[in-house]
């Protein structure tokens, strides 16, 4: 089975109107727990990661169900008025049943610039190939870098995007400046970068995705978008409840043609059952 999780990874610094603190919440159907000091809250629609201490071990763990093969996690707007000191990271580590399988980490070393390390030795890899793309097209490489150097720099920070299983790969929102590696190019414009570790697969189940940060005030996840999108339902007496994972919309519609978003419509949702006929069905955008 391959697992692609795409983490977009962005930093923000204040919360406003949230609701109680806890240290376990269900949030777009998942089972996000607090890691270390920190502590959860839901507000308009979002999970607020705060209570970070400096210490990079504090943030938040998503339980991977069985039945998913990928996940992405949107953390919206990367820092407000360039705030984060040098030297504040964002890790995303990939978890399996005996422990960590690999982390890839992007780090901040200047006013708008930064790197991105990789290692995944636990699974036996100490190799990575790089590969750069700009709108589908590959625009340079490079092989047999190890993992114990800088795999990539670049000109802003990016968001991620895991493919676990393959590799990872960062997006960007538009072209930027980017150096990989042992590239005799130099510096290309990119709007992707595989990150594929060498000579490794992965065997058993993948139980989660931890996001850690450093020197990081506050983590907001705007959304967590699953693969696959599947809805399931139960019935409870003259109505019926609709499940599924992730934060896709829920559509309805009288005649499978014409379909309409249900404005806030979270999991588990409760349909009444009446005469008509009524269909249903999730929407969602992502890069996978």
């Amino acid at each position: 089975m391959k697992i692609r999780f795409a983490i977009f990874a962005y930093f923000v610094l204040a919360v406003s109107g949230a609701f109680a603190q806890t240290n376990v919440l269900v949030y777009a159907g998942l089972t996000n727990t607090a890691l270390g000091n920190a502590t959860l809250t839901l507000s308009n629609n979002e999970l607020a990661v705060i209570n970070l201490a400096s210490n990079g071990v504090d943030g938040v763990s998503i339980a991977l169900p069985g039945t998913l093969t990928a996940l992405e996690v949107y953390l919206p707007s990367l820092e407000v008025s360039n705030t984060l000191p040098i030297g504040a990271f964002l890790e995303e580590e990939v978890i399996g049943p005996n422990g960590a399988l690999g982390t890839m980490t992007v780090t901040k070393t200047g006013v708008t610039n930064g790197i991105v390390t990789g290692n995944f030795l636990p699974l036996g890899s100490s190799n990575f190939t790089v590969l750069a793309y700009s709108n589908g097209v590959f625009v340079a490489g490079a092989t047999n870098v190890s993992e114990t150097n800088v795999l990539a720099s670049f000109d802003i920070l990016p968001s991620l995007d895991f493919e676990v299983g393959v590799g990872v790969t960062v997006n960007f929102n538009s072209n930027f400046q980017s150096t990989v590696l042992a590239d005799p190019v130099g510096p290309v414009l990119c709007d992707k970068i595989y990150f594929i570790p060498d000579g490794v697969s992965f065997e058993g189940p993948f139980q989660a995705v931890n996001v850690m940060a450093f020197q990081v005030p506050v983590l907001t996840i705007a959304g967590e978008v699953v693969l696959p999108v599947t809805l399931s339902l139960s019935r409870i007496g003259q109505a019926v409840e609709l499940h599924w994972f992730g934060t896709a919309n829920l559509q309805n519609s009288s005649n499978l043609q014409n379909w309409t978003n249900i404005s806030g419509a979270t999991s588990p949702y409760i349909v009444e059952i009446i005469p008509a006929n009524q269909f249903f069905r999730l929407s969602q955008t992502n890069t996978f």
